[in-house]
């Protein structure tokens, strides 16, 4: 914990050294003979006296200090500006000369401790507020619902959520216990029907429930509920659209395999998977779906465009994205897929093309090929370059991905150019320091289907400009764990205890809410998902006597990798949020975030 104690000419105060002397790294600094001051995390001024110079420079020089204490001691003889100037910098306590030395150290440090953990928790609960679903019970009352669980459920108010959808839960469950309860929410006709509510206690009296979607549900995919309708409805469009320029396109998709996968995965996450699959391939077209149907094996799409060129395009691509999520998931449907180009085509021949598909008895002849095209998802290879070359061509933004130790760095980014194998982008100036460094990048964005890892060929820092290449899809999201993490500068050696033995690895990074481990030699427990696990570690804390200081956390283990060519293993464990000490990760964390941005700010200045 670092001290600087300011003053202005001289100084009176008696207990000045002892209160140096009680931290780790302190320092003595004479106001008038400095105009910016370096990063500490507790500054102590001391002012006979408060003009408008000395005021106007110490806010100058505070403009930038949004994460630092600051206390006044205030003299025997003071006046009120002292008392004003203390207000102006957001000082958290006045000290005077009278207050006893020993207890005014001891509030600083318990100050700190809490400071350090409100605003890790402001930065980390904005990011929650915007982007989870949560509601807040009070002594077993509800206290807080956010806008995106209102905005999900459709509901304005308290009320409305309270009748309709937590008369649907086992909220008394949920309060006395730290579950996860998966729930059938009735009464609500245009909504999923499951979701998952996880309780985790914040206090004795407070508990936060977080709320997420299940599984996908057909109520979110917008099928015509039969093929008589769908055909009536094909018929109005067919009739009404006269002298339009626009054309209709009907695509059809068999799934060939559903026997074979029932009889494999069993009924129901065969229809889980489906009902996924379904849904991605509805949003994929955006708003050029006009309606769709899906009967048994057989799904068709009716869709509008302006051109043939346009129709192919917008087909290729969604083809493309559809059977690149079939191959990310467990189940490997396949595709028998046809795409028809209903202008100047005859009703009836539209009728009898259509269950020509559907009975798989359409033979594809010279005659109906100028309308009609037939793909496999077997014979279709799908790569990551595709969805650049897209981003390239529609002008998209997307995000650039790296890691510093842990911290991410994660920036827009612009295709300029495409060749065969590469991409030239430009970036971010930090972005382009990580680029430099690591050689490689993670390309993130919506309308890609995984994250895309590339390596750096070439880079200049000054134009902002960089050239990628050796695409391919990362299986996982490269920055899947929720909170931010650090590395540590040092190998730490690690312990973890489970199922009665104890292993043995080093820390590969560490956060708030988890530490991942590096270790060998777990083969013979097999994949410890949600066992329980104790961890034993030394960290870095020199405000103690020796150094450091050790610590035992309870946690859960909550993934394990496949080994490495190395045959090592790594181990994500969620700890504790009750176990003792944790206040010591949260320092360290902020400490190691503190020093890896002032590397960071420092290497932009070196290049």
């Amino acid at each position: 914990m670092s001290l600087c104690y300011l003053y202005y000419k001289t100084t009176s105060y008696e207990h000045q050294a002892q209160l140096l002397s009680s931290f780790s790294q302190s320092e003595s600094i004479d106001i008038e003979i400095m105009d910016a001051i370096a990063e500490y995390d507790i500054y102590i001024i001391e002012l006979e006296r408060a003009d408008q110079e000395v005021s106007l420079k110490l806010k100058n020089m505070f403009s930038n200090k949004q994460n630092s204490l600051i206390y006044f001691i205030i003299p025997k003889e003071h006046t009120l500006l002292l008392f004003q100037l203390s207000y102006l910098l957001q000082a958290k306590a006045v000290i005077t000369h009278s207050q006893n030395i020993e207890k005014v150290i001891v509030k600083i440090r318990l100050d700190k401790k809490t400071f350090l953990q409100t605003n890790l928790e402001k930065w980390l609960g904005s990011i929650q507020v915007e982007t989870q679903e949560f509601i807040v019970f009070k002594n077993n009352k509800l206290f807080y619902i956010n806008q995106n669980v209102l905005d999900n459920f459709k509901c304005p108010d308290y009320e409305l959520f309270s009748s309709t959808i937590l008369s649907n839960i086992n909220i008394k469950k949920l309060l006395t216990q730290d579950i996860s309860l998966s729930t059938e929410i009735k009464n609500t006709s245009d909504l999923p029907e499951k979701y998952i509510f996880k309780s985790v206690s914040i206090s004795q009296t407070e508990k936060i429930i977080y709320i997420e979607q299940g599984s996908s549900s057909v109520e979110k995919v917008n099928f015509v509920s039969s093929r008589v309708y769908f055909i009536e409805l094909l018929k109005e469009q067919i009739l009404q659209k006269n002298d339009s320029d626009s054309e209709f396109t009907l695509l059809s998709i068999n799934i060939t395999n559903i026997k074979a996968l029932i009889s494999e995965f069993g009924i129901l996450e065969f229809e889980e998977n489906l009902l996924k699959l379904l849904t991605f391939m509805e949003s994929a077209l955006e708003q050029k779906i006009i309606f769709s149907q899906f009967e048994n094996n057989f799904y068709v799409i009716l869709f509008e465009q302006t051109t043939t060129e346009e129709a192919n395009t917008l087909i290729q691509h969604f083809l493309t994205i559809v059977l690149h999520h079939i191959s990310s998931n467990t189940l490997n449907f396949i595709l028998d897929i046809h795409t028809i180009a209903l202008k100047n085509l005859e009703f009836d021949v539209i009728l009898t093309t259509l269950n020509n598909i559907q009975s798989e008895t359409l033979s594809l002849n010279t005659d109906n090929s100028n309308y009609i095209k037939h793909l496999t998802s077997k014979a279709t290879k799908i790569n990551a370059k595709y969805f650049l070359d897209t981003a390239y061509k529609n002008k998209t933004t997307f995000k650039v991905l790296n890691t510093y130790h842990g911290l991410v760095i994660n920036t827009s980014a612009k295709i300029i150019k495409t060749t065969e194998d590469h991409i030239y982008i430009t970036f971010e100036p930090l972005q382009g320091i990580m680029l430099k460094n690591e050689k490689i990048a993670v390309l993130q964005s919506e309308k890609f289907s995984h994250d895309i890892y590339a390596d750096l060929k070439e880079i200049n820092l000054a134009k902002k400009l960089a050239i990628l290449g050796n695409f391919k899809f990362l299986k996982t999201n490269a920055n899947s764990r929720k909170y931010a993490r650090v590395t540590t500068p040092i190998k730490v050696p690690i312990s973890l205890n489970t199922l009665g033995k104890t292993f043995n690895g080093t820390i590969l990074d560490i956060s708030i809410k988890s530490i991942a481990i590096r270790m060998k030699h777990i083969s013979n427990i097999g994949r410890p998902e949600l066992e329980e696990a104790l961890l034993t570690f030394n960290l870095v804390d020199k405000t103690s006597e020796n150094g450091y200081v050790q610590l035992s956390l309870q946690s859960q283990i909550t993934v394990t990798t496949f080994p490495d060519k190395d045959d090592y293993y790594k181990i994500v464990c969620e700890l504790d949020q009750n176990t003792h000490d944790l206040d010591i990760v949260l320092k360290y964390v902020y400490q190691r975030q503190k020093e890896l941005i002032i590397e960071l700010k420092k290497m932009s200045k070196l290049n």
